[in-house]
């Protein structure tokens, strides 16, 4: 049985992220993935 525990939002970052992580059967991690936008907008200015 495949469990996901997600992060979201991840503090003390400029910016929006998550983070996935996925846990085998055993309770060890499998995979993860992390999404991370930076975009702020002062780039246009």
């Amino acid at each position: 049985m495949t469990r996901r525990i997600f992060i979201d939002p991840v503090a003390h970052l400029e910016g929006h992220a998550r983070v996935e992580i996925l846990l085998d059967g055993q309770g060890n991690a499998a995979n993860s993935y992390s999404q991370i936008l930076e975009l702020r907008g002062f780039e246009r200015f």
